[in-house]
């Protein structure tokens, strides 16, 4: 396994300070070992964080949580999550911290204490060696992911690792031994007790896993498979799993709307994974209501925004998910003008290509099989031609400014609802104004609204 000079370095220093080998743990070691990077590195060894304060001024140490004896050990451009080795006591209600901590200087303690088997390989840094003591290493052989020890014991000490465990599944394309599966489904409310901003990052990065490890092309989706086969999905989205045995229109649908979601979010790009997943969403309570969901984007949108702030998601990601998902059914039919369409796309032009992508793959989800959005080709054919022939999408583009409007004889909100107008007339003959056609325009628009 390949080490920077950095830690062997630090290595080096620990192990003549304290004669006790320092090791690599964790993703790092797992991930070399199947033959995918990492750029997270652990290191653990057999003694408290806060010796390593003043071993050389050439590492900066920043110190972690004091609970859990954690530290970060910065080398350059390097950075090292120290953590000592500890055994772990939970309350099993899932809660994800530990209530008391000991040190130890047993190294199989320490990686019992430790989620998964595939997760509890150290490597020696300074023997070059790895240390094995749960058989880590013959797990990854066999594609298997196991506990480290009983599975509910696991599970119930933090309910995060069934999403992780989701998330290595499906990401690695591992199979999850059948002891371990069955105690993941039987510890599945255990996600309750986990605060939603932890199960908002983890959804995340379980919707990027086809990219994180780029071995699975549609490993996200089989994550969340996998997820609602334990139980878990019903737990952290309860809305989407709403949908489930609501079918739609047969002449466009094939799939319920719990299907027809997942579908969406599969063949989805990646700057919308989240959006693709909820667009429906709004259709379980109107169907519930009165068996029509033709007005579920504005419910949809509304619901879906509150799920991510929820997940504490960054504002601006929730108000671009609720303006995607409400105009995700605009102009489904291709029955608007050219000229309505280059409107919208002039007052939509930030989300325009993200609300394209979603239409299209909304569209895939229908029955899987390829066939043409209607809506998504009017949309981009729009798009193109108002930025293939320069037309002002914002006020700050025109070529003319406010006091130009004043100087012609506009007064108040005047100004700015003539500016208002000169955009769209842009949009509508798909032209770029100059300062002097502009301007003309606001004068024949004056004289006509004083007459």
């Amino acid at each position: 396994m390949e080490v920077s000079e950095g830690l062997k370095k630090l290595a080096r220093i620990i192990y003549d300070n304290f004669k006790t080998p320092l090791f690599i743990v964790g993703g790092k070691v797992r991930n070399h070992l199947i033959g995918l990077n990492s750029d997270d590195t652990d290191i653990c060894a057999s003694l408290p964080s806060e010796k390593l304060k003043e071993l050389s001024p050439e590492f900066l140490y920043r110190e972690g949580s004091k609970k859990l004896n954690t530290a970060v050990i910065i080398y350059k451009n390097e950075h090292y999550e120290f953590t000592s080795f500890r055994k772990d006591s939970y309350s099993l209600d899932g809660k994800h911290e530990p209530n008391e901590i000991k040190l130890t200087n047993d190294i199989k303690e320490d990686a019992l204490r430790r989620d998964f088997t595939i997760n509890a390989i150290y490597y020696d840094i300074l023997k070059e060696e790895y240390v094995d003591p749960l058989n880590g290493i013959g797990d990854i052989k066999r594609k298997i992911i196991k506990t480290t020890r009983k599975p509910k014991e696991v599970f119930s000490e933090d309910g995060l690792r069934l999403l992780r465990l989701v998330r290595f599944a499906a990401g690695l394309g591992f199979d999850i031994e059948e002891k371990t599966f069955e105690g993941a489904k039987e510890c599945a409310d255990k996600l309750k007790s986990i605060s939603y901003d932890r199960i908002g990052e983890e959804l995340k990065k379980i919707s990027l896993l086809d990219n994180e490890y780029k071995k699975l092309k549609y490993a996200h989706y089989e994550g969340l498979m996998l997820a609602d086969k334990l139980g878990i999905l019903e737990i952290i989205l309860p809305e989407l799993c709403e949908g489930k045995g609501i079918m739609q229109k047969a002449e466009f649908h094939k799939y319920d709307v719990f299907m027809h979601s997942l579908l969406t979010y599969k063949y989805s790009d990646k700057s919308i994974r989240l959006v693709a997943l909820l667009h429906d969403i709004g259709k379980p309570p109107l169907y519930k209501e009165n068996k029509k969901t033709a007005a579920h984007s504005e419910l949809g949108a509304k619901t879906a925004r509150e799920i991510l702030t929820k997940l504490r998601y960054p504002k601006n990601e929730g108000i671009i998910a609720e303006r995607l998902i409400k105009y995700h059914a605009y102009d489904l039919k291709g029955k608007e003008s050219s000229e309505n369409v280059r409107l919208f796309v002039q007052r939509n032009f930030d989300i325009c290509q993200k609300l394209i992508k979603l239409k299209e793959c909304d569209a895939l989800a229908k029955r899987e099989e390829y066939q043409t959005s209607i809506s998504a080709v009017k949309l981009k054919k729009a798009y193109d031609e108002l930025t293939g022939n320069g037309v002002p999408l914002k006020l700050s583009d025109l070529p003319i400014n406010g006091r130009e409007v004043i100087e012609i004889g506009y007064e108040g909100e005047e100004i700015k609802e003539g500016l208002g107008e000169l955009l769209m007339e842009c949009a509508k003959s798909c032209k770029k104004m100059s300062r002097k056609e502009c301007i003309k325009y606001l004068k024949e628009k004056r004289s006509l609204n004083h007459e």
